[in-house]
């Protein structure tokens, strides 16, 4: 727990963490690839740990250098882990290593937290039995935990539903080159995080896959053939620097931060461009980007945002600053997150002021717009045990009119550990509690 005061400025030049979603995927890819990859510039959060070490169950051998490692892949022949895969409250981790454990020579038992028995899944293992994969819950009363029994795998055509998460067809993508013959992914309708999706499928080229997707992401076919060993290096993370483009909105801000080069991956670009909508200078540097505020929109900004999930609370922390409002539609999947996340971040920030009118497609709620202050006051907020709330409720408490605990520092292992310091340095008022509240 953290106590956050209101802060004037923020001044000075961070690092963020590498991009989680392209370092899990790499660690996966490698470890199922032919041979020794290297994959430098390692995002060390607990998240991609879990898939580091499932990869060594798997077979793999790493071999950490400083912030690179080696990791000699399995071929396509991951064996039995001799012990559960323990994934806490990672989803990617849960569907992606489910779905690799259809390769294994013999049963994978998985288990993850309470909150993931209630996240989706069974979709999931649906796709995957169609393709020859047998899977079965272990108790009864519940989905998890979960044994994949092995074996190998058909082609043919599979549709798989992308409206909830993006992790279903990321997670059938990546063993697709090991199935008999060429898999052709249908995903119909909404595809939630479109651009995940494309990042697996241009990891998987650049692994040697043979894989051909339609420009909008609703058809991809994947040939028999296998990852190739390859190196690589991994960006920074977009939704990490999305924090301090939000900053840039709620208190006067003048931040660069190093290693960001646009252009150079299409979710980044998005974040970037996010920002820009809501009034944000972002200029690109020759040792990274400058991030300043600007001049607030004249007008009220409406954003879909099916496409960038993680966004969601931060941009919810940010609405009660832009001076005409904000209209958030497309987040009714982040339901199906660690927590109910909309719902839970908008409940918080109504705890310090923060109002909105919330908008619901089919009874589910899909989004909001901001509605003038309620008044409300009060020194803590809840972040529910989730990194994302704890750090869109943080940059929220640097305009809050009273000093306000946020609970929850112990999530940021999960995404982006130095969160805190980053800000500290950069002048955020910021102590910690002395006794209990």
């Amino acid at each position: 727990m953290v106590r956050v005061w209101q802060s004037q400025s923020l001044r000075g030049s961070v690092q963020i963490p590498p991009s989680k979603p392209h370092c899990q995927r790499a660690f996966l890819l490698a470890m199922l690839a032919d041979g020794e990859s290297w994959i430098h510039n390692v995002n060390t959060c607990s998240e991609t740990q879990f898939i580091a070490e499932a990869c060594a169950s798997f077979g793999a051998t790493l071999a950490y250098r400083g912030q690179s490692v080696q990791v000699r892949g399995v071929a396509g022949k991951p064996r039995q882990p001799r012990h559960v895969l323990q994934l806490a409250g990672s989803g990617f981790a849960l569907r992606n290593l489910l779905a690799v454990s259809s390769l294994a020579d013999g049963p994978t038992i998985l288990m993850a937290n309470e909150r993931m028995a209630h996240r989706p899944l069974l979709p999931l293992v649906e796709r995957l039995s169609e393709l020859g994969a047998r899977i079965e819950s272990i108790d009864p009363t519940s989905i998890l935990p979960l044994v994949n029994w092995g074996g190998q795998l058909r082609g043919g055509t599979l549709t798989v539903s992308a409206e909830t998460t993006s992790q279903f067809a990321s997670a059938v993508l990546l063993i697709a080159p090991y199935a008999d013959d060429t898999l052709v992914l249908r995903l119909p309708g909404t595809i939630v995080g479109r651009e995940y999706v494309h990042l697996t499928v241009s990891l998987m080229q650049q692994f040697g896959a043979q894989v051909r997707a339609s420009a909008d992401m609703h058809m991809i076919e994947v040939r028999r053939g296998g990852y190739q060993a390859c190196e690589i290096t991994i960006g920074p993370d977009m939704t990490s620097l999305f924090y301090f483009i939000a900053a840039a909105v709620i208190v006067d801000t003048d931040v660069h931060v190093a290693n960001v080069f646009l252009g150079t991956d299409p979710a980044l670009d998005e974040a970037v461009a996010i920002g820009r909508a809501l009034g944000v200078q972002i200029i690109q540097t020759s040792r990274g980007v400058q991030i300043c505020s600007g001049a607030p929109p004249r007008q009220r900004v409406e954003l879909q945002v099916e496409h960038v999930p993680t966004l969601v609370p931060a941009l919810a922390a940010l609405a009660a600053s832009l001076p005409y409002g904000l209209r958030i539609t497309g987040a009714q999947h982040i339901q199906f997150h660690k927590t109910s996340r909309l719902a839970a971040v908008l409940g918080e920030l109504e705890k310090i002021g923060h109002q909105f009118d919330p908008i619901y497609e089919r009874d589910a709620l899909d989004g909001f717009e901001t509605m003038p202050s309620n008044g409300r006051v009060t020194e803590l907020v809840d972040s529910h045990g989730d990194h994302r709330l704890f750090m869109a409720l943080f940059l929220a408490c640097l305009r809050a009119p009273l000093p306000t605990y946020v609970s929850g520092q112990e999530t940021l292992v999960t995404s982006f550990p130095e969160f805190v310091d980053c800000f500290a340095e950069l002048g955020a008022q910021i102590t910690a509690p002395t006794v209990a509240v």
